[in-house]
């Protein structure tokens, strides 16, 4: 009798830890959960990060050598400059700690480009979609 009373006692020990265990995974993984669209902004946030660095400094470059062979007047200078200059903004943007957001950052680019789309003479429709906030 005494052997079975400590049986049972101990398969309900076991199963309270098991329970307890149970609980640990499940709240591990809900924050897990919650971190991936974290994760996957930056890793965005990142790739972006490495196509503007092997942009910028081409296209930074680009206008010195123009002028220097003497191709480039006044005018296309100014005009390559402010591209560098929104290159290099945009580059800022996506480095900011202050816009953890993947939509922070696309509407950073949107709006630092809208007025070089403008002045190029184009009229362009956005449409971005982001995943909802769960």
């Amino acid at each position: 009798m005494r052997t079975t009373e400590q049986l049972e006692r101990l398969n309900r020990q076991l199963d309270e830890r098991v329970a307890g265990r149970e609980a640990e995974l499940a709240a591990n993984y809900e924050r897990l959960a919650a971190l991936e669209p974290r994760a996957a902004a930056t890793d965005e946030r990142q790739r972006l990060q490495r196509e503007l660095h092997d942009g910028s400094a081409p296209s930074s470059c680009r206008p010195l050598a123009r002028v220097e062979s003497a191709t480039l007047d006044g005018e296309g200078l100014a005009r390559e400059l402010r591209a560098c200059i929104a290159d290099m903004r945009l580059a800022g943007d996506a480095l900011a700690p202050e816009t953890p957001e993947l939509g922070a950052v696309i509407g950073n680019f949107l709006f630092r480009w809208a007025a070089v789309l403008r002045d190029a003479g184009l009229r362009l429709r956005w449409q971005v979609e982001l995943p909802s906030r769960a």
